[in-house]
């Protein structure tokens, strides 16, 4: 092979490496487009979900805050284990996790859970931030590790107003995360939703839950 036919042949070699080149790196972009693509469906799709699941719960606190039961207990017209018996049926067939009624200074006066030894009756929530959301007109919402039985829970929160005693007290319904996942756990995908602080608090792998973003990050890549 001379000179001349050896240059024609290297070009060809370089011009065929450069053709499979850019046909790979077009096919792979392609793939990442196409993967991107559906993860952000699937991400969207798993959030309608979660946002549908929680919609019953939401509106629960505002149907609770107008009922004459739960009015008559801030009255003081009402037995108060008739209004907890209310309440625990309420939370049975709901599937919310405990609901409580608090008075004006922020005190338990009646709740779901009031056959258990260590019940709410009689702490004080008034400054906790869903609890001051409902107290200032708005739907009280906030997430926190439960420290008594280390569950993950939603609060939801309204203000009950009574004739002539506005701001009277709040129903607060609160719900076990878990509740929710149990739903998930057949999905292949890894799931997970994380909180302002980059913690994952919903998820439909276990060993994620309560994992800062940084801490989960190589169990989600994998």
């Amino acid at each position: 092979m001379n000179f001349s036919q050896l240059k024609y042949f290297a070009a060809y070699i370089l011009f065929a490496v450069l053709i499979s080149g850019t046909v790979y790196f077009l096919s792979y972009r392609n793939a990442i487009n196409q993967l991107a693509q559906t993860g952000s469906v699937r991400v969207e799709q798993a959030s309608d979900r979660l946002l549908g699941q929680l919609s019953s719960f939401r509106q629960l606190p505002n149907f609770l805050a107008r009922h004459p039961k739960v009015k008559s207990a801030l009255l003081g017209t009402a037995l108060l284990d008739e209004t907890n018996a209310f309440l625990l049926d309420t939370a049975l067939m709901s599937g919310a996790d405990n609901i409580v009624i608090l008075g004006n200074t922020g005190t338990v006066i009646a709740t779901s859970d009031y056959l258990e030894n260590n019940n709410y009756i009689n702490k004080v929530y008034k400054s906790k931030p869903h609890v001051q959301a409902a107290l200032n007109g708005r739907l009280g919402f906030y997430h926190a590790l439960e420290t008594n039985d280390n569950t993950r829970d939603f609060y939801y929160a309204r203000e009950i107003s009574v004739p002539k005693a506005p701001n009277a007290g709040v129903v607060v319904v609160r719900l076990d995360v878990a509740t929710l996942e149990f739903e998930w756990r057949v999905d292949e995908e890894v799931l997970a939703f994380f909180d302002n602080n980059g913690v994952v608090f919903v998820t439909n792998r276990q060993s994620l839950s309560l994992l800062h973003e940084t801490e989960g990050k190589d169990t989600l890549t994998n």
